[in-house]
């Protein structure tokens, strides 16, 4: 049912590890693999997506890698960007999955600065997708 597709979403300063389990099967990612997302995109990772600036608002990435800037971690820099009000233009490595998850992230460090938030993410890919409620 597409109402039950939910998209988990990673937006951090720094994470040590990232799990999920969907439906018993376990997706696991402790950034030890150096990869550069702005480059690369998700392109030979685990992830299903890396978007910046979605709906082409003001969002700019600086920095955006894998056990690079920091041992495995995964380090996210970016000035504005912003995930209300209809917007999706901040910086966003995803991955799909339907049905009943869990997940749990562990942030190493993060730099607040003027809203900026690091976390988890869920929400229905389309709006129209998601009922009424």
């Amino acid at each position: 049912m597409k109402m039950d597709t939910l998209t988990r979403l990673c937006s951090t300063a720094a994470i040590a590890a990232t799990c999920i389990t969907a439906n018993a099967k376990l997706f696991s990612d402790g950034f030890g693999t150096a990869h550069n997302y702005l480059a690369d995109g998700a392109a030979g990772t685990m992830w299903d997506g890396f978007l910046v600036n979605f709906t082409n608002g003001n969002a700019v990435a600086t920095l955006a890698d894998a056990d690079t800037s920091s041992e495995q971690c995964l380090t996210l820099q970016s000035t504005y960007g912003n995930w209300e009000n209809g917007d999706a233009d901040g910086i966003l490595l995803f991955k799909t999955i339907a049905g009943d998850f869990d997940a749990q992230v562990r942030i190493v460090s993060m730099n607040n600065v003027q809203w900026h938030d690091a976390g988890l993410m869920a929400r229905v890919p389309e709006q129209g997708d998601a009922g009424t409620g």
